[in-house]
């Protein structure tokens, strides 16, 4: 399956494509790249944009004295994707973080305000969502106001697409995969029996000779979003997904939220090719190789075996 709307290199179309969906790194590459890293990896940039609107925070304070104090902050379990964001960028802190239960957290973060005003550069017009547009402008507002600074806040918004990264950031910030199967049916070759055979249940071997694996395995990949229905219905164009957004709400909480999901098979392939392309960069793509290989059950016929479905009841427990 192939993802449609290829580009015509030459058309008029095609260069308003382009410009509506690529993100502006000019200004960020000429005024915001430190010395030591002349020339930044776009497709890294893309994708630490959709990560950063998923969940990045713009954040002020006050100190003791009354004076503001601004800086950014993304707050993670994945230690390794936050070093590796600190490191592309070039600038930043990882620190460790304990809150309740004694869970360790890891929080990348910009306090000093020239590299704050580096990520305001590689911010400013490529922003998407319209919560994060909304905070980026009141925010860059009150950082002239107290820095005495005139940067004029762009209200250019990308369309987004399949041809860059920021969907992958996005989607490893504020997506989900899930799998589960109620049973795994044996078929005879010839088709004359069928036996639920369950997961792996003593006594079965005379049921696993000259047969064939098909499992009924429950796959979705889902979004949840605050607000942002345009976007997520963007999304459903995308990956041509047809049911419908809906809403959920918290249940610590009385906030309602948007929620896409799909569950199927079309859709799904059509996300493993964009993410083939554009893969994560942490611990979540783990995760989303283990749910890209239970969805082979779905596509392919596999020998029945006994070892076959410990293999997959162990690929569909780990895929959590």
């Amino acid at each position: 399956m192939t993802i449609s709307n290829k580009l015509e290199i030459g058309s008029s179309e095609t260069t308003r494509e382009i410009l509506l969906t690529q993100l502006d790194f000019k200004n960020y590459i000429r005024f915001g790249t430190p010395q030591h890293k002349p020339n930044p990896n776009t497709t890294f940039l893309e994708w630490f944009i959709g990560f950063f609107e998923a969940d990045g925070c713009f954040l002020k304070r006050s100190d003791q004295k009354q004076k503001n104090r601004f800086f950014i902050e993304i707050t993670q379990k994945d230690v390794q994707l936050m070093y590796k964001i600190r490191t592309q960028l070039g600038f930043g802190k990882v620190t460790r973080i304990v809150k309740q239960n004694n869970q360790i957290y890891w929080r990348y973060s910009v306090y000093d305000l020239k590299n704050l005003t580096r990520l305001i550069w590689l911010f400013n017009g490529n922003l998407i969502t319209v919560k994060k547009q909304k905070q980026f402008q009141i925010w860059v507002a009150e950082f002239n106001k107290t820095h005495n600074s005139d940067i004029l806040f762009s209200r250019k918004k990308p369309e987004i697409c399949l041809k860059n990264a920021w969907l992958s950031g996005f989607f490893e910030g504020g997506a989900g995969f899930w799998v589960q199967s109620k049973n795994i049916d044996r078929i005879n070759k010839d088709n004359s029996q069928s036996y639920n055979i369950g997961f792996p249940k003593k006594n079965n071997q005379a049921l696993l000779k000259s047969s064939i694996l098909t499992a009924c395995i429950e796959m979705k990949f889902y979004i949840t979003q605050k607000d942002e229905k345009e976007l997520l219905t963007k999304i459903k164009h995308l990956f041509q997904i047809p049911s419908n957004i809906y809403q959920i709400t918290n249940e610590s909480v009385t906030e309602t939220y948007n929620r896409l999901e799909t569950s199927l098979l079309k859709s799904h392939l059509l996300l493993i090719q964009y993410l083939t392309k554009y893969p994560f960069l942490g611990k979540r793509q783990i995760l989303f190789n283990r749910w890209k290989r239970v969805l082979g059950y779905r596509t392919k016929e596999y020998p029945i075996t006994k070892k076959s479905i410990i293999k997959l009841q162990r690929l569909i427990l780990n895929t959590k």
